[in-house]
C-alpha cells in the first residue's frame, strides 16, 4: 500500500489528481505562488523564477517540474510551510534534474525531490 506521500509523488510526475489525468504542461514564465490549478501538472519553467508554496493546499498536493535550459527552478514557501523539513528555499537545475517531484509530506510540509 502506497503512502500518501508516495501517492503525492506518483501523481506528479504521472500528471494525475485522485487518478484523474489532468493537463500536464504548465509554463511558468513568471514567479509566482502555487495554486491548486497546479497539483498532478508538470510546471516547465522557462527561466529563473521561483514558484512558492503557500500554506493550506489540499491534501496530497503535489506537482512535477521541469527546470530551464540554462537557469535555476526553485521552490520556495510561506511562512508556516517547510520544504525538506526545513524552512529554506531549494534549487534545482536542469544538468541534474530532468524533472523533479514537490510532493506533500503533511499539512504544510513538503519533500522535493533531487539535487
Amino acid at each position: 500500500m502506497l503512502t500518501p506521500r508516495a501517492i503525492s509523488i506518483r501523481n506528479a510526475l504521472s500528471g494525475q489528481v485522485n487518478g484523474a489525468l489532468t493537463s500536464p504542461w504548465v509554463v511558468v514564465g513568471t514567479s509566482r505562488d502555487a495554486t491548486e490549478d497546479d497539483n498532478g501538472k508538470t510546471l516547465v519553467f522557462s527561466g529563473a523564477y521561483t514558484v512558492t508554496i503557500p500554506p493550506g493546499m489540499s491534501t496530497g498536493f503535489g506537482f512535477a517540474a521541469k527546470p530551464p535550459a540554462s537557469a535555476n527552478a526553485s521552490i520556495a514557501r510561506a511562512t508556516g510551510v517547510t520544504l525538506n523539513g526545513a524552512t529554506s528555499t531549494v534549487t534545482r537545475a536542469l544538468a541534474g534534474n530532468i524533472l523533479f517531484a514537490v510532493a506533500q509530506d503533511a499539512a504544510d510540509s513538503y519533500s522535493v525531490t533531487g539535487s
